[in-house]
């Protein structure tokens, strides 16, 4: 890996990338301070209000600075970035398959329009087939042997003092505990082969000054 003692080291915690980046991905960052940036790249950035630091596309560049989007969100990131915003330039990712560059520039706003057709094509066909993926969910056929995956497991991780889980199949992201609504969210197609009640959840912080009679 040219300049590899150059890089910087960090574990991909989240989905917004996918599948560019997912869960549990090592990236390779080279640091960079006001460095050139272009369209395409994908960059480390602080966001406001976030302890953790974000790793997202710059997708546009404009007299206003630059906007950033995850390769698996709809929207554009809220915030304009400046050069100096810009703590990092990711340009390797390490998963079981290997090692493999991370592209950035021309080529690397191409996959990102392609991921966003992909994923818009999805949308389109599972509005179609929406009622019998709702029934075969609800109806549980196909978590029953021999349909039901091997190898489902819950991560916890810990984040801003709460506990975070993911549900995993190898290392692909299947769901995620939502403590907000205090349930899963199970992605698609993984809700037919997952029965969500099954899966634990981690217990409501109780505040010890608050005394009920």
């Amino acid at each position: 890996m040219p300049g590899s003692e150059q890089l910087i080291r960090m574990l991909c915690r989240g989905s917004s990338m996918s599948p560019t980046l997912k869960l549990t991905d090592v990236l390779f960052v080279k640091p960079c301070g006001g460095g050139t940036i272009r369209c395409g790249d994908v960059v480390v950035f602080n966001r406001p209000g976030r302890s953790l630091p974000v790793v997202h596309r710059v997708v546009r560049q404009d007299v206003l600075g630059m906007r950033t989007r995850g390769d698996n969100n709809d929207s554009l990131d809220p915030d304009y970035l400046e050069e100096c915003d810009i703590t990092g330039l990711v340009l390797y990712r390490l998963r079981e398959t290997g090692l493999d560059r991370v592209h950035g520039g021309r080529l690397g706003t191409l996959i990102g329009a392609m991921i966003r057709f992909r994923r818009d094509l999805e949308k389109r066909f599972s509005y179609i087939f929406r009622p019998v993926y709702h029934w075969l969910a609800s109806s549980g056929i196909l978590r029953r042997w021999p349909f039901h995956p091997l190898g489902t497991k819950v991560i916890c991780f810990e984040k801003n003092g709460a506990h975070e889980l993911r549900l995993l199949c190898g290392r692909r992201l299947m769901g995620e505990f939502v403590p907000e609504l205090h349930a899963w969210r199970i992605d698609r197609p993984f809700r037919l082969f997952v029965d969500e009640s099954s899966l634990p959840k981690p217990q409501p912080r109780i505040d010890r000054a608050t005394e009920v009679t």
